[in-house]
């Protein structure tokens, strides 16, 4: 797949200078260390995108995970990011107007872009719509930088881009402006608190080979003691699951380490039999991720399924376990639906199309009383290291083990985190080397 680049000497106005602008998009060809099979899919290797921006030498980057796609969850490929940066690139050249000195690109043209008949980029030269930021651009970069925001939000408005493209460029973007402030990028959003910590869970993929099972949370205990582990509609897996960690003696009085992933598969039957039949192990479990199908919350199921699935959240919760929404959570507007559902959601960067609709939706969720997980996919340090720019929207739970399932030689960057243990608290605590 060819790479897209893309660079702009911009003028900064009377007596200001210039600035240069540039951008790059690239596949990322990733391949897992680990065998990862979840109930919507099984893969060894996965293509990912990784987008860059610099600003005058402060520079943003950003890498979004891309599952086996899953109509309606999972959206967008590699091509669809290398379609929204010719796009985009094609917008800030509009946008920017007669402020362009020179530019110059590979494969990008004004040529050929699809209009319908419209005049592709409305009113143009004025740095696009509201890019809802809580902070004001105070120099000529951060400035240049809001109105190369605004060509991703007119790219947006269009509709043609899935929300896993749009959010590559638009946290690499905020990742530049928060270089070009000196400020995190939480501080650009106006999400309040520093992040102090939160408990890193390592997913162990679907299995039903017991040396497997053992090899992989070998593996990822190297890293932390909180472990979550994919299942699917067959409790005997899970039985045999929690069996192992007892043999093992990784369940602790005490201590919930262990999730469970669902992904979607459970019936509201066999979710009260999971908690029947798993009884003696509750005490060790932290949360339930995704029992019920996708489409629960959105569709016409009957009122029998749905009263089933909200008394499988009361049983939970007098348990002392929380139920999240995963595939179900995409944007601030699941929010209000899944709340029946759920005592949580899991955010994810690549379903929201980043950084602003995340806070959005976490907004949703303390106002609706919903705590939040913050996910990621299966990727490199780069896409943990776009996650944990807003680890303090999390209430102290996060996956942020992508990094750990990906082969060395994949890795763009080193995690901006570490994982670490203290004597106050189990190993898997996330502790910040930056921010």
């Amino acid at each position: 797949m060819e790479e897209v680049e893309h660079w702009w000497r911009v003028s900064g106005g009377e007596g200001k200078g210039e600035h240069r602008v540039e951008v790059a998009f690239a596949p990322l060809a990733i391949r897992l260390n680990r065998r990862w099979k979840t109930a919507h899919s099984a893969s060894s290797e996965r293509t990912n995108a990784k987008f860059d921006i610099s600003v005058d030498g402060f520079v943003g980057s950003s890498e979004v995970g891309l599952p086996p796609p899953k109509a309606g969850i999972y959206e967008g490929t590699a091509a669809d990011c290398r379609t929204l940066a010719l796009d985009f690139s094609r917008r800030v050249t509009f946008v920017l107007g007669e402020r362009v000195a020179a530019s110059g690109a590979t494969a990008v043209s004004l040529e050929g872009l699809e209009t319908g008949g419209r005049t592709p980029f409305g009113s143009g030269g004025n740095g696009g719509g509201g890019v809802d930021l809580a902070r004001q651009p105070e120099s000529g970069a951060e400035e240049l930088l809001v109105m190369i925001l605004g060509a991703l939000d007119e790219c947006a408005a269009t509709g043609r881009h899935p929300r896993a493209a749009l959010a590559l460029l638009e946290t690499a973007i905020l990742r530049c402006l928060s270089s070009a402030a000196e400020v995190p990028v939480r501080d650009i959003l106006g999400v309040e608190g520093s992040p102090d910590g939160a408990r890193c869970f390592y997913t162990v993929g679907m299995t039903s080979c017991r040396e497997e099972l053992a090899g992989d949370v070998s593996y990822g205990r190297r890293n932390t003691d909180f472990l979550k582990f994919k299942v699917d509609g067959d409790l005997e897996t899970c039985a045999k699951v929690f069996a192992y960690l007892e043999e093992e003696s990784l369940l602790v009085d005490g201590r919930r380490n262990v999730a469970i992933d669902a992904n979607c598969s459970w019936s509201p039957r066999l979710a009260l039999e999971f908690l029947d039949r798993m009884e003696k192990y509750l005490p060790h479990l932290f949360m339930i991720e995704q029992p019920f199908p996708f489409d629960v919350p959105f569709s016409d199921s009957s009122p029998e399924e749905r009263e089933g699935w909200a008394r499988f959240k009361r049983e939970c919760a007098r348990r002392g376990i929380s139920v999240y929404a995963d595939e179900s959570m995409r944007t601030s507007g699941d929010v209000k639906d899944l709340s029946p559902f759920c005592h949580g959601v899991n955010i994810k960067l690549e379903k929201t199309g980043g950084y602003r609709e995340a806070v959005r939706a976490w907004r949703e969720c303390q106002a609706g009383g919903l705590t939040v997980w913050l996910g990621c996919m299966v990727g490199t340090a780069l896409n943990c290291n776009v996650i944990v720019e807003i680890l303090s929207m999390s209430d102290g739970s996060v996956d942020l083990d992508g990094f750990l399932l990906t082969s060395p030689e994949c890795q763009p960057c080193r995690p901006s985190f570490r994982l670490t243990g203290r004597e106050e608290c189990p190993a898997g605590r996330i502790l910040m080397d930056r921010l």
